[in-house]
């Protein structure tokens, strides 16, 4: 199955399916006129419907809150979700699911408009928030969470971005036990082991059975 999207900016979120065998063709469109809304994700769900993640305008102040829409197989929207953290508008990121319907969201949050944050939530088959995490340290000036797995036994894992001063460490693992303790949290690609490696990023993490792979670039001296 392949799932095509379509932004149009400062319209509408427009999404048309290829059929297969078990639903009808449609598309649909969400959103309201004159709103810059924008898509981050889309899963296919437990039930076989789909959860869209994305960014919606908000009508004030030209900032932004996190937009969850969920839709059964034909694309019917059966409940749409906004996500705020405080009076700070969260940017949405990747999203995953397991076989219950839990969803966990990694993104980030402007605090104060003037910094970004990682933020992880945690939402229930209905859309209810289970629980949240944002990540402050004035270690850091600032970051996101990228990517985010959950594992087998319902833990989950992180990638985040952390930017610093010296920029000595910036891409990081956070491994959150399923009630959202933080267990660990540990750098990779740091330039104390690779000396010569410049602003590296991460922007996927996969697992392969008990192997996991980071994926993202960085600025290195040729050869």
């Amino acid at each position: 199955m392949r799932i095509l999207i379509y932004i149009l900016f400062f319209s509408f979120l427009f999404v048309y399916q290829i059929p297969n065998c078990l639903s009808q063709r449609w598309e649909t469109i969400f959103g309201e006129p004159g709103k810059n809304e924008s898509i981050g994700d889309i899963l296919e769900y437990y039930d076989k419907g789909y959860l869209i993640s994305g960014n919606h305008e908000l009508p004030s102040n030209n900032e932004y809150e996190a937009w969850l829409i969920k839709t059964d197989i034909n694309g019917n929207k059966l409940w749409e979700k906004f996500l705020y953290w405080e009076n700070s508008g969260i940017v949405m990121g990747r999203a995953t699911t397991d076989n219950n319907g839990e969803v966990v969201i990694a993104s980030c949050v402007w605090l104060n408009n003037e910094e970004c944050r990682p933020y992880i939530i945690k939402i229930d088959s209905c859309g209810d928030k289970q629980w949240c995490k944002i990540f402050t340290d004035n270690e850091y000036t600032y970051g996101w969470f990228s990517d985010v797995l959950i594992l087998d036994n319902g833990d989950i894992l992180a990638l985040a971005y952390l930017d610093s001063d010296d920029e000595i460490e910036l891409v990081f693992l956070f491994y959150f036990e399923k009630n959202g303790d933080l267990i660990w949290k540990k750098p990779y690609a740091s330039k104390n082991n690779y000396p010569l490696i410049n602003s590296p990023s991460g922007g996927r993490v996969y697992k392969f059975q008990k192997d996991y792979i980071i994926s993202g670039y960085c600025y290195y001296p040729y050869p």
